[in-house]
């Protein structure tokens, strides 16, 4: 049987939601768009860990970036992102 692109994204999107720290940083990103930064000094995580979480999350398609001059900010895609993470929520 062979998988459609359909699959292939939607592994990488539960990859992606399956660490404790993206989930975390799509819960901060609710609130609306923040700077890499904010996310570190909210998580207390080096900057190198923080990006490398954001770029998982930005290839699942489940936030983008925004440059503004040396600085990244980073907002979820879409409300669809909102309510996974609120349908997450309700799984115990």
């Amino acid at each position: 049987r062979s998988r459609g692109l359909g699959d292939v994204y939607k592994r990488q999107v539960f990859k992606a939601v399956a660490d404790p720290t993206r989930l975390k940083i799509l819960k901060l990103l609710i609130g609306g768009e923040l700077c890499i930064c904010d996310i570190m000094i909210a998580l207390k995580k080096p900057q190198s860990s923080i990006s490398r979480n954001l770029a998982m999350l930005e290839d699942a398609g489940l936030i983008k970036e925004r440059k503004d001059g040396k600085w990244c900010h980073y907002r979820l895609s879409d409300g669809a992102v909102i309510e996974m993470i609120n349908l997450a929520a309700l799984i115990k």
